[in-house]
């Protein structure tokens, strides 16, 4: 195995070009376009862009491509020299590590990789990583048993962590009509009555943008709704979001909703479809038709279009578990995130000692009365026990 790092993806050697494509053609998240947005307008710190790209050692055949980041921001493990997955917080994007689908054994090449992490000195700081942190990884997925495997099998001491939640539905070879009749008679017929309540006294309209024809004018509109509602602006059209949008828009995956009564829009979702999976992203409306229902109508006519048009085997809601998704979807998942601490490096076994012995400790019901009753001298204690908090912890 060969290994070597970048810092720019236009460094990044032309055999290696094709599976970076071919990864980025099947869904959209492991596309250069993504990274490059993360890098651009999410991270505060873009020189931070690490490419890490494995070869086979005697045929120069590419085996993995793995963009990151390097940092030093990171509440778990303050001041430490930190390597990231290059993700979104939110975590409506999977782990970013683009393994050639010929490898036949992922995790003899994990192993060596990370071994190959846990020695060799990051750019421009002479020493080893201090720490790996990745996430998103769903629980009890085959991946995130032999990430986790080959994390510790090169040396890493390893500490997971409750990352996210997710509701999703199936919907492999499924019609929205058939979708819809298994919803409960209670949405069915809200959804109806509301709508045809709708028709009755105004004129309602749904838009839908798929690229960047007329991307612009529905903008303001999905501004305008967000303006409008109960969410924050940064949560909604934050530059971030914006150029997300339009980075959507022109791959073509971009499925931006517009609901419209008497030509003013009063509800928006932002949703992406990609690698066969139809995801809602961003979603608001107007609190003035909170009780016209304009945001299941529109959630509705939504899912009659990836369903109907792009055909998706699998719709989701993205993170969180708010009651309203449970009424679309009927199924749930869980992911974790992962730490991994190189016992190569001081500041590696400190945290590893810290983390992972104290939480051991902590739970020990003998600990807390010592730690309650002790002595200024001793506080050190208290602070190893306490428990980790950091990127991605219950996002």
């Amino acid at each position: 195995m060969k290994a070597f790092c970048f810092t720019r993806f236009a460094d990044l050697p032309a055999q290696y070009r094709p599976l970076l494509e071919g990864a980025g053609a099947a869904d959209f998240f492991y596309s250069e376009a993504w990274f490059q947005a993360l890098v651009d307008y999410f991270y505060d710190d873009p020189g931070a862009l690490r490419i890490y790209a494995v070869e086979d050692a005697r045929t120069g055949e590419p085996l993995l491509i793995f963009p990151c980041r390097s940092t030093r921001v990171d509440p778990a493990v303050k001041g430490a020299r930190i390597l990231a997955n290059l993700g979104h917080t939110e975590n409506f994007s999977p782990l970013a590590l683009i393994i050639n689908p010929k490898v036949s054994m992922p995790v003899i090449l994990l192993i060596a990789f990370f071994r190959y992490l846990a020695t060799e000195p990051v750019l421009g700081e002479g020493a080893p990583f201090d720490a790996i942190r990745l996430w998103p990884i769903e629980t009890d997925s085959e991946t995130g048993q032999v990430i986790h495997y080959a994390l510790m099998a090169a040396g890493f001491r390893c500490q997971t962590y409750a990352n996210s939640y997710n509701r999703f539905e199936d919907t492999a070879g499924k019609s929205h009509a058939e979708y819809f009749a298994e919803r409960s008679s209670n949405l069915r017929h809200d959804c109806r009555r509301r709508l045809r309540k709708l028709e009755k006294d105004h004129t309602v309209r749904f838009e839908l943008i798929t690229d960047e024809t007329d991307l612009e004018p529905a903008i303001r509109d999905y501004v305008t709704v967000a303006d409008a509602s109960w969410k924050t602006p940064a949560s909604m059209y934050a530059p971030w979001n914006l150029a997300f949008l339009h980075e959507a828009a022109r791959a073509k995956l971009l499925r931006l909703g517009i609901m419209k009564v008497d030509d003013k829009p009063v509800a928006t979702q932002a949703w992406i479809v990609t690698g066969g999976i139809a995801q809602s992203l961003r979603a608001a409306y107007d609190e003035a038709y909170k009780n016209q229902s304009v945001g299941a109508l529109l959630t509705n006519f939504m899912v009659a279009h990836v369903l109907d048009h792009d055909h998706a085997r699998e719709i989701n809601f993205g993170y969180g578990g708010e009651e309203y998704k449970a009424k679309w979807m009927k199924a749930e998942r869980h992911y974790f995130g992962l730490i991994g601490f190189n016992r190569n490096t001081r500041r590696g076994r400190y945290f590893a000692a810290k983390h992972i012995i104290g939480r051991k400790l902590k739970r020990h019901a003998l600990v807390e009365p010592v730690l309650d009753a002790a002595r200024p001298p001793v506080q050190w204690l208290r602070r190893l026990v306490r428990k980790p908090s950091g990127e991605g912890d219950g996002k």
